[in-house]
């Protein structure tokens, strides 16, 4: 419950529509983008594979420590950068495997 609790995209309260339409384009957007990513750069081995585990461990480290402790959804705003850059590289990866289909067609 507390990893649940932790990734929450929505809150717990009620909010006005906008703030909710915000959640769900801002941080809706990027939780799949950025889980996906994740587990595509275990998947994928290259030149930047050191830096790749160091941050792969420093969002597993930041998420376990909160779990662990306190999972409130505003303790996760140091890791959102990580967040972005996973979900940034499946967004590339995808790009790539899409522009190399229309290259061969």
């Amino acid at each position: 419950m507390r990893f649940i609790e932790f990734f929450r995209v929505l809150g717990r309260t009620r909010t006005s529509a906008l703030v909710t339409v915000a959640r769900l384009f801002s941080y809706g957007l990027i939780l799949p983008l950025f889980l996906v990513g994740f587990v595509l750069s275990f998947r994928r081995s290259s030149e930047l594979s050191r830096q790749k585990w160091v941050l792969i461990a420093v969002v597993l480290l930041f998420v376990s420590v909160h779990v662990l402790t306190t999972a409130e959804p505003r303790y996760r705003l140091p890791i959102e950068p990580f967040m972005v850059a996973f979900a940034s590289y499946f967004v590339v990866r995808a790009w790539d495997r899409i522009r190399a289909r229309i290259d061969r067609a």
